[in-house]
This record gives structure tokens, sequence and C-alpha cells, in this order.
């Protein structure tokens, strides 16, 4: 029996997906399973393929969440440095948007502010529609108004709301 690319998306999908409902339901072992996904996609399709990247990416959001924001930026320049091969992608939209809240929370705001930036414009042709679009609105106009730029913070916030209102109805 021969296992194929499919075969690996597959087993790794499911760690994945076990590692997120973990994750949401509070469990210690999530990163073990996250880290069994990317160990799958990385044996069987390369460390380079956008969905092991893409997994990194899963797991670098899993760390910021625990506390863990060294590790997260480790995991989320691994993921960017595949990803960036992507420009259109929304992978790559969320790995710039986690390494921006990292930075962010560091008080690392000049550093932050294109990631967002190159986020939204990503975010906007890609998923302009969607949930994560709301978020790294929203997670920029907070650092727009910690770099008292309440007036540009005030836009992005009502293009969150606007975009939130339109997703509800």
């Amino acid at each position: 029996m021969t296992v194929t690319d499919q075969d690996h998306l597959l087993a790794a999908y499911y760690f994945e997906n076990a590692a997120l409902l973990h994750d949401k339901q509070g469990k210690d072992d999530a990163g073990k399973l996250f880290d069994f996904a990317i160990g799958i996609l990385t044996k069987g399709l390369g460390g380079g393929h956008p969905e092991a990247a893409r997994a990194r990416s899963e797991l670098a959001s899993f760390y910021h969440r625990k506390g863990n924001p060294s590790e997260a930026e480790k995991l989320f320049n691994q993921a960017l440095e595949v990803l960036k091969a992507l420009p259109d992608s929304p992978d790559l939209a969320q790995t710039l948007f986690g390494l921006a809240r990292i930075y962010t929370g560091r008080g690392q705001y000049a550093d932050a502010e294109p990631l967002f930036i190159q986020a939204l414009e990503i975010q906007t042709t890609a998923i302009p529609n969607h949930r994560k679009t709301i978020d790294t609105l929203r997670a920029y106009a907070d650092l727009l108004r910690k770099t008292n730029r309440d007036g540009d913070a005030s836009q992005m916030e009502e293009r969150a709301n606007k975009l939130r209102d339109k997703l509800e109805n």
C-alpha cells in the first residue's frame, strides 16, 4: 500500500482538529497534538510545504494564547519563511496577524504596524467577509489607539463593526 500526500493530509488534519478541540476544552495535550500533526506533514510533504507552515502558525497561535510569546514568535517566523512565497494566502495573513499581536503585546508598535497592514491587504482581497478580517481590524485599531491615533483607530473599529453587522445579517 502506498501512502499518498492526501493520506498525510488527512492524518495531519485529524490530529490538528483534535488539537483545536482540546485547546478549546482547555486540555493540556493540545500542543502535543499540534506537534504530531506538524510531524506528519513535515515527514509526508516536507517542512517547506505550505500545509506544514500553516500548521506551525496554528501551533504558534496556541502558544501565544497559552502565554508563551517567545515560542510563538519562533514558530510564526518559521511559517512566514514558507508562506511569504504565497503573497495572497489567508494563511500568510493569519501568520502576519499573529506576529503583529506578539509585537503589539511587547510594545513594538513600529514592527507590528506593517504586519497588520499587510495582513489586512491580503484579507480584504482573499477573505473580505470573514471573522478573521474583523479580528485584524480590531487588533490594528488597538495598536492605533496605543500610538495616540484615535481617529484612525475609530475608522478601523467602524470598518470592523460594519463587517460584523454584514456577517450577522
